[in-house]
């Protein structure tokens, strides 16, 4: 009969760099010795094999029953020879199951939506490890190129409860946070040019009566001309959403992502995750670059190259990659542009940022690379962009551009995201697809994931339940074991 052990007593790791150490446990005629043996191999969150040159080393101290206790990331497992070597020498040697890989709640993508996620599950009390294969917020990522816009109005109704509740989080976030997000209130305008766009104007601001912004009204020309001066002179009617605003988009992540941090959640950037584990209709963890990670849940989050991850055990997202064009002009003396402006006949968002300078966006397109590592930018892009703007606003056109560029954006196959579990997969949670405007839901997207993964009800996502749009069928590989 074997002697009872308490687990919580070895097993442990040590961080040090890339390198961890693990405490070889060896019971000896009764008594247990521990010794710290670094396994230089062993890289932060793989899974190591004890070696047969290690098995020796263990076996000469003279022992006779060995307990191995595993990564806190990872496993630890003996390979065959070593294996054979502790057969032959009569040697019992047990394995502890991994201690906190089993408690780890692991996100892939450190964007706006990945931190937030993070930060709101490691403020539950929660193990957290993000996983980056980058930069936090780098090129070409949304969450690196995004506009940065706060916008409650024109949203569709599945993201109405979570635009509500979005919006009122920004007004406080930065003390929350304890960081500068560059978070203005201004507004949002939505621009009518015509006597028709001004009737669709009208019914446009019913509709967003009754998703429940009843702050929006619709304005007429003049005093959309006052909210806004230097408007043309075509300006007949704008619909005004008062709470709207814009916040710095890289900036907020970093403080999503320190705040997670400061809450114990563990960060490892420039770590690629390679495809997720699967093990009997269960998502067990990822492989990451240096070996696997086991977990407790998975939340997928990394952007428009979530298809690739998902793909590896058979799901196919329905979202594609688009290159989202940014436009950024010479600073401006005067800085009249408070609100963010789109008008109703043009693909435009338009911001004026606190040096002066405006900052042009609203769908228009580049080109990704064929590997989705980078994009090209379309010169008919730049001169639509920039054209579209001088026009609504002429003080846009005294300006030149200083720079433009291009984030690459995950759109679903209905332009609103895909956040939720998979039906028939276990331990995965999908928070993907935010089609160019998930930027201003992180908030709330992140405190909605964090509860549904605590089981708390969650109606809010009803309407983003990825099976909505797709009935996943899982391949051979996930309804087996993709677990090495």
């Amino acid at each position: 009969m074997k002697p009872s052990i308490d687990q919580t007593s070895f097993g442990s790791i040590t961080i040090e760099g890339t390198i961890f150490e693990h405490d070889v446990i060896i019971r000896l005629n009764g008594l247990v010795e521990k010794r710290k043996k670094k396994l230089s191999k062993a890289v932060y969150g793989t899974s190591h094999i004890v070696s047969l040159a290690e098995a020796k080393h263990v076996y000469e101290k003279g022992t006779e029953r060995l307990i191995i206790g595993a990564g806190q990331y990872g496993n630890v497992t003996l390979s065959d020879e070593a294996a054979d070597y502790f057969k032959r020498k009569h040697c019992q040697v047990d394995l502890l199951p991994t201690p906190m890989a089993i408690r780890t709640w692991m996100i892939i993508g450190a964007g706006v939506i990945g931190s937030s996620i993070a930060y709101h599950l490691a403020r539950q009390g929660r193990q957290v490890l993000v996983v980056e294969r980058s930069e936090i917020a780098a090129s070409p990522a949304a969450s690196w190129a995004s506009a940065g816009g706060v916008r409650r109005q024109g949203r569709h109704p599945a993201e109405a409860m979570l635009a509500i509740e979005a919006i009122e989080r920004w007004r406080t976030l930065e003390q929350e946070l304890e960081a500068d997000l560059h978070y203005r209130q201004g507004g949002n305008l939505l621009l009518a040019e015509s006597e028709g766009e001004a009737d669709q104007l009208s019914e446009f601001v019913h509709r967003q009566h009754e998703l429940g912004f009843i702050d929006v009204r619709l304005v007429d020309g003049k005093e959309a001309r006052a909210l806004v001066p230097g408007l043309n002179n075509q300006i007949v009617a704008g619909s005004f959403s008062p709470s709207d605003g814009q916040a710095d988009p890289v900036a907020t992540t970093h403080a999503f992502a320190s705040a997670a941090q400061r809450y114990g959640a563990t960060y490892r950037i420039g770590t690629a995750a390679l495809g997720l584990l699967s093990h009997r209709e269960r998502i067990v963890g990822a492989r990451i670059e240096h070996g696997e990670v086991e977990a407790k849940h998975v939340v997928l989050a990394a952007g428009t190259w979530s298809d690739e991850l998902a793909a590896s055990v058979g799901l196919q997202l329905p979202i594609r990659t688009r290159a989202l064009q940014m436009i950024l002009s010479t600073p401006a003396q005067r800085n009249e542009l408070q609100l963010v402006i789109s008008a109703v006949r043009r693909v435009l968002s338009l911001k004026q940022l606190v040096n002066g300078a405006f900052l042009l966006g609203g769908g228009w397109l580049g080109d990704p690379t064929p590997d989705r590592r980078s994009y090209t930018m379309r010169p008919s892009s730049i001169q639509g962009n920039w054209a579209t703007a001088s026009e609504l606003l002429p003080a846009v056109g005294e300006q030149r551009i200083a720079r433009s560029w291009c984030g690459l954006e995950a759109l679903s196959i209905d332009d609103i995201p895909l956040v939720g579990v998979i039906p028939g997969l276990d331990g995965l949670t999908l928070a993907v697809g935010f089609s160019g405007h998930g930027f201003a839901l992180a908030p709330a997207v992140g405190r909605s994931v964090a509860d549904q993964i605590d089981g708390r009800p969650t109606p809010e996502l009803d309407g983003l339940c990825p099976n909505r749009v797709i009935n996943f069928q899982l391949s051979e590989s996930a309804q087996g074991d993709s677990t090495h």
